[in-house]
């Protein structure tokens, strides 16, 4: 008896355009990545402001100018989390 092709296949997207390929026909289209649920289009992540990091020198623990600023990029790195959670393209603990 002959041993099964376990040859790999695959359905590639993408293969007959040049310009790309687009997820969603529009803003409001849900879409999902390795099985997860579909999801909406993730809100806008709010941008950090950009401000002079204090010197290391400084009495500050954050290196930046308050508090405020660092747990902004906290804020913003977690949305990028959870907006790629929401897609399926990463799990959030």
């Amino acid at each position: 008896m002959a041993a099964p092709n376990t040859a790999p296949t695959y359905e590639y997207i993408g293969g007959k355009f040049e310009d790309g390929v687009i997820l969603g026909r529009t803003s409001t289209s849900v879409i999902a990545l390795w099985g997860g649920t579909p999801a909406a289009r993730y809100a806008a992540i709010t941008t950090v402001v950009a401000d002079v990091p204090v010197a290391s020198t400084s009495a500050s623990a954050w290196c930046y100018r308050s508090s405020a600023q660092a747990l902004a990029i906290i804020t913003a790195v977690n949305s990028c989390i959870a907006a790629l959670a929401n897609l399926g393209a990463a799990t959030s603990a």
